[in-house]
């Protein structure tokens, strides 16, 4: 059943992720009104360091998310070291130019999380199982990974802010493997607790 609030344009975005609540708000911004699915119970925390730049600031500021950011650049020295253990003075995000804000992703996804509206329909462990296009909408079927619920609804747009392994790639473009090209490349970063260092682990395979 179609939604007629907001001119009846009806999202559907997969995915609470950054990606996922940024479409969300701007599409909220503009009169749609989304609805955000996610297939884990709750939302989720933590991740990777990014770095926000002068145009990320003014895109957060737009989207109300900049308010609930903080700067997390760190102080000290900066290490590289390869495989084999060797160590050499590096770069951190306060060597940047630009003065380039680091944040986690959770940092992030915290702030945008904290800029949805309180009326922005969130739904948890539900995944899309089923998408078909026709002339003027989008049926999609979305099953509740908890206790099995299928329903089948209609929208205007359906946004696939799902990660690597989007399920509306998948169900729209087929599988993974004709969609996703490897880079055989593993980048880890990480602060020691007790330490001003910050350490960077890089390997490469193949």
């Amino acid at each position: 059943m179609r939604d007629t609030s907001a001119g009846g344009r009806r999202a559907l975005i997969v995915g609470l992720g950054i990606s996922g609540m940024a479409t969300a708000l701007r599409l909220h911004q503009i009169g749609w009104a989304p609805v955000i699915v996610e297939r884990a119970a709750a939302r989720r925390t933590g991740g990777y360091f990014v770095g926000i730049f002068g145009s990320g600031r003014s895109a957060a500021e737009r989207l109300g998310v900049a308010l609930h950011l903080h700067d997390r650049r760190p102080t000290g020295v900066a290490y590289d070291y390869d495989r084999l253990g060797n160590r050499r003075v590096g770069m951190s995000f306060a060597d940047l130019p630009g003065e380039a804000w680091a944040a986690l992703r959770g940092d992030v996804e915290a702030a945008a999380f904290q800029a949805l509206p309180d009326d922005m329909e969130i739904r948890y462990c539900a995944v899309p199982t089923k998408i078909d296009q026709h002339d003027g909408s989008v049926s999609v079927t979305l099953t509740n990974n908890a206790d099995g619920a299928v329903t089948t609804e209609e929208f205007d747009l359906v946004v696939g802010a799902d990660g690597l392994g989007s399920t509306v790639r998948a169900l729209v473009f087929g599988p993974h493997e004709k969609n996703v090209r490897r880079l055989n490349h593993i980048i880890a970063t990480f602060e020691l607790p007790e330490s001003s260092a910050i350490w960077r682990w890089r390997t490469a395979r193949g």
